[in-house]
Formats: structure tokens, C-alpha cells, sequence
């Protein structure tokens, strides 16, 4: 019975040794398991968080991009705005239409950086709970590359001819400002004048004759003939001729002649012929500018000839400049000056000792002679152009985008 009863006790030792063994070898297994899925859990957490990071890091590379544009944006119409004198409206925007095509030259470098990042980020797995940072990113870089786009496609000569016509709204506008309908002013064939306070008639009134001012007189509109001892002005409309002793002014259109001793201003729309022992300035010019310092105006159809410069944004026609320089934003003409000319866009002729444009076709003659793209021909001591169809002839030749990039004598390229 004993023995009976030992073995018996003996069996529930092995039981509960085996009972134990199995409980023990599971804790022993499951403990890793746990282990291994705490560790995932943790490298999952770490890999959202790396990728979390890379989303900052793209939104910090996309707003860097984004305001280095917006910089070069404003430093572009800030140039616009400070290059000019501001005495006159007609010219606060003179060459806005300049530094607006220097801004479009740098939109295919910032639109391939945002498509760059755009296809960086495309590619990016990322998991699901940062779609929706992803997509807004990529949202934000097609906007971007919109609104690009459409500066790119923006017509600049459409844009010029649109700010004349908005001047000219405005100059009238504040001509005719409180002073009753334009048609029915009052008018005289006699104006006589000692200055604008002190004229008869008053200067509300048009004249329709003779104007004589022995300082100067201002009138709404004067048509026939104007003559100061110091200065003319006309708030509105010349037709006839002007003579100042120091300036003539007439703020909206002119239609005729002015001669003045140092400036003429023709306001918006200009048509015939302005001379200046000075400067001439004028919107929208149809004729002849002559000046012993230099001509400006935004859009010239005819000739300027100065003996310091000219400046135009577009035009068509010629520039002559004695001992100083033509500049011209778009030009279908003839350059020609004594020491240097720019044309930005140009479709002609440039004679100088230094000729620069960035895309002519054309000749260039000059000691120096540079372009960026040209089709044509150089002649001088040195020609230097980055893509080049044509030839040139000079002692140095070089075209940087060619496959023989220098030759002296002669270098073609086609």
C-alpha cells in the first residue's frame, strides 16, 4: 500500500514537472514575440517619424524657393520704380516692362527647381497618415508653376500699350477733374501771360491762337502757337508749336513741334518733332526727338538722336547717340552710337565701339561685340557670343556653344 502509494505520489511529481516545463517553455517562447513586436512598433514609430521629417524638410526647401522668387519679384519692381524720375507720372513705370522681361528670364530655372522638388516628392513612399501633407505640398507646387506659366506667356508689348492707355484715362481724368464738361471751356484767340497766377484769360480756359507768356502761362488746351521766356505748360492738348525758353510741358497728347532750351515733356501720346538743348521725354512717340543730352520714352515709332543717349522700351525705328549710349528693351531698327548699345531684343543693326544684346538678328559692328543668342553677323576686334548662327569676323571669335568654340579670323557656326 505504501509503495503503492509512493508511486502514486511519485507519478504527480512527474506531472507537475512536465505541467511546469510546458508552462515555463511558453512563457520563455512568448517573451520574445512580445519583444520582437515592441521593437517593430518602435522602428515603425521611428521610420513615420524619419519621413514626418523629410515632409518638413521639403516644406522648409518649398518655402525657401518660394521666397527667394518673391525676393527677385519685388527687387524687380523695386529697380522699376527707383529708375526713374518721379516728376512726371507718365514715367513712374518706364522701365517696368524692362526689369518684368529680366524676372520672365529667370522663370525657367525657378520652374525646373519646382518641378525637380515636385518629382522628388512624387516618388517619396510614404505611408498613409502623410498623404495628406504630401498632396498639399504637391498642391502648392502646381500652383507655383502655374502662376509661372502664366508670367511666361504674358504679352509685354500688349502690357505697355495697356499702361499708355490707362495713363492717359488718368492724366485726363485729372485734367478735367471738378472743371465741368471738356467741350463747352471757354476759349480766346489771345493769351498773354506774366505767370500762371497772373495770366488772362485764367487757366481754365482753352486758347485758339497765339499764346505769349513772358515767365510762363498754363491753359487746358492750346492749339496754334505758344511762346515763353522761361516756361509753357498745357494741362491737356497741343496742337501747333511750343517755344520755351526753358521747357515746354504738355501732359496728355501733342500733335506738332516743341524747341526748348532744356526740356520738353510730350505726355503720352507725341506725335512730330521734339528738340532740346536738354532732354525730351514722351510716351508714345511718332516722329523726330533731337537733344543735346538724351531722349526718352516708352514706345517710339521714327528716330532719336542724342549727343549724350536714348532710351526706348520698344520701337521701331533708329537711335543715334553721339558720346553716350542707346538702350532699347525691344527694338526693329538701327543702333548707332559713339561708345555703346544695348538692345535687349533686337531685330536690326548695331554700330559701336561696344555692342551688347541678348537675342539679335542682326549685324553687329563694333570694336567689341555680345551677345547671348544671335543670328547673323559680327564684325570686330573681338565677338563673343554664347549660342551663335552666323558669322563672324574679327581678330578673337568665340562662340561658347559650339563645337569649335574659338577661332581667330573667322568663326561660323550654323
Amino acid at each position: 500500500m505504501i509503495k503503492k502509494f509512493t508511486a502514486i505520489r511519485a507519478d504527480w511529481r512527474v506531472v507537475l514537472f512536465a505541467v511546469a516545463a510546458i508552462v515555463l517553455t511558453g512563457s520563455a517562447l512568448a517573451g520574445p514575440d512580445a519583444g520582437e513586436k515592441a521593437d517593430q512598433k518602435k522602428m515603425s514609430e521611428t521610420c513615420t517619424l524619419d519621413k514626418q521629417k523629410y515632409l518638413d524638410a521639403a516644406r522648409h526647401r518649398l518655402e525657401c524657393l518660394d521666397a527667394e522668387m518673391k525676393r527677385d519679384a519685388e527687387a524687380a519692381l523695386k529697380g522699376a520704380t527707383n529708375s526713374m524720375f518721379k516728376t512726371n507720372s507718365s514715367f513712374m513705370q518706364i522701365r517696368f516692362t524692362h526689369f518684368l522681361e529680366t524676372f520672365k528670364e529667370k522663370v525657367p530655372k525657378y520652374s525646373s527647381r519646382y518641378r525637380a522638388q515636385r518629382t522628388e516628392i512624387m516618388n517619396k513612399e510614404l505611408p498613409s497618415e502623410l498623404s495628406g501633407a504630401k498632396n498639399d505640398l504637391l498642391s502648392s507646387i502646381d500652383t507655383s508653376l502655374s502662376k509661372l506659366e502664366k508670367l511666361q506667356k504674358m504679352d509685354l508689348e500688349g502690357l505697355v500699350l495697356g499702361l499708355l492707355h490707362d495713363m492717359e484715362k488718368s492724366m485726363l481724368k485729372d485734367a478735367d477733374a471738378g472743371k465741368g464738361d471738356v467741350h463747352v471751356r471757354d476759349w480766346s484767340p489771345l493769351a498773354l501771360s506774366l505767370v500762371p497766377a497772373c495770366e488772362i484769360p485764367c487757366k481754365e480756359w482753352n486758347v485758339y491762337g497765339i499764346r505769349l507768356n513772358l515767365v510762363g502761362g498754363s491753359h487746358h488746351d492750346v492749339a496754334g502757337m505758344d511762346v515763353g521766356g522761361v516756361f509753357n505748360h498745357v494741362s491737356k492738348d497741343l496742337y501747333g508749336i511750343q517755344f520755351g525758353g526753358l521747357s515746354n510741358i504738355a501732359k496728355y497728347r501733342v500733335e506738332g513741334i516743341q524747341l526748348t532750351g532744356f526740356f520738353n515733356l510730350g505726355g503720352c501720346r507725341f506725335t512730330g518733332m521734339q528738340g532740346s538743348g536738354g532732354v525730351n521725354a514722351a510716351g508714345d512717340v511718332q516722329g523726330v526727338q533731337f537733344a543735346v543730352m538724351g531722349n526718352l520714352d516708352m514706345r517710339i515709332q521714327g528716330f532719336q538722336i542724342a549727343g549724350g543717349g536714348n532710351l526706348t522700351i520698344m520701337g521701331k525705328g533708329c537711335q543715334f547717340a553721339g558720346i553716350g549710349m542707346n538702350f532699347a528693351d525691344q527694338l526693329t531698327g538701327m543702333q548707332c552710337s559713339g561708345f555703346w548699345n544695348v538692345g535687349h531684343v533686337l531685330d536690326g543693326m548695331q554700330l559701336a565701339l561696344v555692342n551688347s544684346s541678348d537675342n539679335c538678328r542682326g549685324v553687329q559692328i563694333g570694336a567689341v561685340n555680345m551677345g547671348r543668342k544671335m543670328a547673323g553677323l559680327q564684325v570686330g576686334v573681338l565677338n563673343c557670343t554664347h549660342r551663335f548662327s552666323g558669322c563672324q569676323i574679327g581678330l578673337c571669335n568665340v562662340i561658347t556653344d559650339s563645337s569649335v568654340p574659338f577661332l581667330p579670323v573667322v568663326n561660323m557656326s550654323f
